[in-house]
């Protein structure tokens, strides 16, 4: 493409800054926890990450999809009735789950001492959705550089709480580390209402719109519980399947790794949605192409060099990077799938977006138990569970909807990634990572820009400069 369209140019720019926030907001997060966990008991850090992991958990299936109906109508002329109806929802479902963890009070987890973090939980858990939804909100309407902000700036403030504490009593316990997200959780939660009310304006004109923002929430509800499924709840399964805790570990250092990959790249199938309907046009299909290259163009090297990758975290963690290479194809195919549910989402097929996400669901625990009960494959069972998962997902759409743009540009990145991080494998144990990576990286470029030209060179270099000339 010499000659870019504004949408291109749009879609781009929005998902640069967003990128930007989200790569921070990583790199941020892993020095959060390499500082908690050097000056913290294993104990301290396992109450904490449970802490985190079970609001992640909570407000990813209770808050019904609402983040979903706010990002899809965003930029359209009734955001505010959704804005208003989700908010209303999300603020209810918020209040009595914050009621049922003061029931709760952690009973049967851990012990008594535990019951402090819960009720700390249940005091930040509204706060904590909030400022997602209104994270959501902002990037909808467009404004994906006050995202990038909020990021910046709670990130930072994240790693500041703990580097003080640490400075001031020496040592930090579980309830300083939880502390060190709750209060970047307060900010963020502020920052996001200062953003939004310039934006949105709470108004409820018809019970409508309040349905169709339920409609739209509980129809993607089954592919949010799958992302949960994923990023908190596959390592415990495989536990359960395969009661080897070492296992369990190794893989789920290569599922975050492979998790981070696809999700930054995945703000292009995000900022698409609210586009695609404000301008009643099919941009998601460039989000597919700039998420696919992006995504080939980081898994490649990390599968090429995974094994010294994992060393780096954990010299005996380097033996395991087989998972970790397999992984790789399941960013391309977490890409994809993630512009199909867009694609769906524009469309308004919420029926078949709801099937989809109960079919990922029900193959993952199938595919889980059938691969980890076979000994030569328990290393690798999560990966091989993921890609047939995603297989399948896929054949779904192809029979529903027949997406030929889609089954050509991702198998062009899945060629690509899996071709340069064999080639870059090889290269690796020969010679050295680096190398491998540069040579994985060579390859996905020339097949997706030089031979294939989904993405040309010229075309990067043009978004590039529309980037920072506004």
């Amino acid at each position: 493409m010499e000659k870019l369209g504004d949408a291109e140019k749009d879609l781009f720019r929005k998902s640069f800054w967003l990128m930007i926030g989200t790569l921070y907001m990583n790199l941020m997060s892993l020095l959060f926890w390499i500082i908690a966990s050097r000056l913290s008991t294993a104990e301290d850090v396992g109450y904490a990450t449970t802490a985190s992991s079970l609001i992640m958990m909570l407000s990813g299936v209770l808050t019904l999809g609402m983040d979903i109906s706010v990002l899809k109508y965003g930029s359209s002329r009734i955001k505010n009735e959704i804005f208003s109806a989700s908010l209303m929802i999300v603020a209810f479902s918020a209040v009595l789950t914050s009621i049922a963890l003061v029931i709760w009070q952690g009973r049967g987890l851990y012990g008594e001492e535990y019951r402090q973090y819960i009720m700390i939980l249940a005091a930040v858990y509204p706060l904590f959705v909030f400022g997602n939804l209104l994270s959501v909100a902002l990037v909808g309407a467009g404004e994906s550089k006050k995202v990038m902000f909020i990021r910046i700036i709670t990130s930072t403030l994240k790693v500041a709480v703990i580097i003080v504490s640490a400075a001031i009593i020496g040592i930090i316990n579980g309830i300083i580390i939880l502390l060190s997200f709750s209060i970047p959780a307060v900010i963020g939660a502020a920052l996001g209402a200062l953003y939004v009310r310039s934006i949105y304006t709470i108004r409820m004109r018809s019970f409508q719109l309040f349905r169709e923002a339920l409609r739209v929430g509980v129809a993607n509800l089954p592919q949010k519980v799958f992302g949960v499924i994923i990023s908190n709840l596959g390592t415990v399964l495989l536990a359960f399947f395969t009661s080897n805790p070492a296992l369990v570990g190794m893989t789920y250092i290569s599922l975050m790794i492979m998790l981070a990959i696809s999700g930054f790249a995945g703000v292009f199938s995000t900022v698409a949605l609210p586009q695609s309907v404000a301008k009643n046009s099919e941009v998601y299909v460039h989000s597919l192409r700039y998420g696919l290259f992006i995504t080939s163009a980081l898994a490649a090297p990390v599968g090429a060099a995974s094994w010294w990758i994992l060393s780096i975290i954990k010299p005996e963690m380097a033996h395991a990077w087989r998972t970790l290479t397999m992984l790789t194809p399941v960013a391309v195919l977490i890409t994809s799938v993630s512009n199909v549910i867009t694609e769906l989402n524009y469309k308004g097929k919420n029926r078949e977006i709801a099937i989809l996400g109960a079919t990922m669901i029900a193959s993952l625990f199938v595919f889980l138990y059938a691969f980890t009960r076979l000994e030569g494959t328990r290393e690798i069972s999560i990966a091989i569970a993921l890609i047939l998962t995603y297989a399948i997902a896929l054949t779904y759409v192809f029979i529903g909807l027949k997406i030929t743009w889609l089954l050509k540009n991702m198998l062009i990145a899945l060629a690509g990634t899996c071709l340069g991080a064999g080639i870059g494998v090889m290269v690796s144990t020969q010679i050295h990572p680096v190398m491998g990576g540069l040579i994985a990286l060579s390859v996905v470029v020339l097949m997706y820009s030089l031979i294939f030209k989904v993405v040309t060179i010229k075309e990067i270099i043009l978004l590039m400069r529309s980037v920072f000339s506004t």
